[in-house]
């Protein structure tokens, strides 16, 4: 989910050491607080833990779950599209739509 991340104009920490070797992306939502960013994205059924540290603010994506589903890279890549439009380009809200968008996946 990192590269996804990093193309859809994500700060990922950790990208210069390949992104994460875990099942775990913290990214940056740049001038969004992470606290923002949880909320708004678990209004589209998203869930990702804010990370409000001195080093490491952010958000904390889990992929365990969406890979224990079934779903691959080019899902990952729609994830990161989804990521991008709720925190970055800040769409009026269409809650409905976005939920059953997440919901398709």
């Amino acid at each position: 989910m990192g590269p996804g991340q990093s193309a859809e104009g994500f700060q990922v920490v950790g990208e210069h050491k390949g992104f994460t070797e875990s099942h775990q992306v913290l990214i940056r939502p740049k001038a969004l607080r992470a606290r923002k960013g949880a909320l708004l994205l678990e209004k589209a059924n998203i869930f990702a833990n804010k990370m409000e540290l001195i080093r490491a603010n952010g958000l904390r994506v889990g992929v365990s779950e969406v890979t224990r589903t079934g779903m691959r890279e080019h899902d990952m890549a729609q994830i990161a599209r989804l990521f991008r439009q709720f925190l970055l380009d800040r769409k009026s809200p269409q809650w409905s739509r976005w939920r059953r968008e997440v919901a398709r996946l």
